[in-house]
């Protein structure tokens, strides 16, 4: 997993790298979810609350994805920053593969359902073995066409979504971490390779 960007090209901090053997070559290492118990943690800081006392802030999430030799999970989460609960309050936001379409949702304050959400039109089975650059962002809109706001790439291509707009005033805070690979109470665990993820507080 490549973490620092120096003249032009990623490579790999000294310290995973003690003999400096592979420093200058473009990273080759990635974070392999197996789909049964894996996944990364990033904490539940306020960089990864997308709000503010006057509403919803922009963001932009980027990763690379390779499924590998497995077969994609229903429902199972990309990443997501959501509690133990599968319907609001405890929901802010994630991403799902759900019925062989990628699905973006944010999730309102308040009780009861709610969720504004993207989903492709098209089914999306990504090939075997391939990498794919996936890009999710949010213009920070909210109120009742906050789902208008949203969009998803792969490969730099703008996807064609429907979109569900749920009862929404601006997106709510929550204890949970923002984790990789799963939702963040250690369910629906995600297969395949992810590299290079980026959190943006801003819409690319």
């Amino acid at each position: 997993m490549a973490t620092e960007f120096i003249n032009g090209q990623w490579r790999i901090p000294n310290d995973w790298n003690v003999d400096e053997s592979n420093q200058n070559k473009i990273s080759n290492y990635s974070m392999d979810f197996s789909g049964v118990d894996g996944n990364i943690n990033l904490g539940a800081g306020s960089p990864f609350n997308f709000n503010n006392s006057d509403g919803d802030l922009p963001f932009s999430f980027s990763m690379w994805f390779n499924r590998g030799d497995e077969t994609m999970v229903n429902a199972s989460a990309l990443f997501a920053k959501n509690g133990d609960s599968n319907t609001p309050p405890t929901q802010q936001y994630r991403v799902l593969y759900f019925s062989s379409k990628l699905r973006l949702m944010i999730a309102p304050q308040g009780t009861g359902s709610g969720e504004s959400f993207i989903e492709q039109t098209n089914t999306w089975v990504p090939n075997a073995n391939q990498w794919y650059h996936l890009v999710f962002t949010y213009d920070g809109g909210g109120g009742n066409t906050s789902a208008s706001g949203l969009k998803m790439y792969i490969d730099k291509v703008e996807q064609t979504v429907s979109i569900t707009q749920g009862s929404y005033d601006k997106m709510i805070t929550t204890a949970a971490p923002l984790v990789i690979g799963s939702r963040s109470n250690d369910s629906f665990y995600s297969i395949g390779s992810f590299d290079l993820f980026s959190v943006f507080n801003y819409e690319l």
